[in-house]
């Protein structure tokens, strides 16, 4: 479900912005509002999807291997009906999807979302008072 591997990439990022301390909770509990904020303001304001975030991947030959693994098997039940350059696409494209992480290091040297993730504290101060 792409709703929900996008929910889980925000709420990574939520807590790494907390761990950096850019955001400060009472509670220290990452809420669905802040994560509909950073949703909202990647998706919105920076017109940004979830796939122009960086990511972490693994190593090329763990991709090579699984690639290979998968071309084998493809092979063994699908002999002539197979389009390896179409499955090689569908292989690069699901691999980044599924196999690679947000990367919150290099996201949380982005100034617009340091400013954004500061931002959450002021609008929770303003909750308070």
């Amino acid at each position: 479900n792409k709703n929900s591997k996008s929910n889980l990439d925000y709420d990574f990022l939520i807590e790494g912005a907390q761990k950096a301390k850019l955001v400060v909770n009472s509670n220290n509990i990452k809420t669905a509002t802040q994560i509909q904020k950073l949703r909202d303001f990647w998706e919105t304001t920076l017109n940004m999807t979830i796939f122009d975030l960086p990511r972490v991947c693994p190593p090329q030959h763990i991709l090579d291997s699984i690639w290979n693994i998968t071309l084998y098997s493809e092979k063994m039940f699908f002999r002539n009906e197979l389009n390896e350059t179409e499955m090689w696409l569908e292989f690069e494209n699901a691999s980044r999807r599924s196999l690679c992480a947000v990367d919150v290091d290099q996201v949380l040297t982005d100034e617009r979302l340091i400013l954004f993730f500061k931002s959450l504290n002021i609008d929770e101060s303003d909750k308070m008072n």
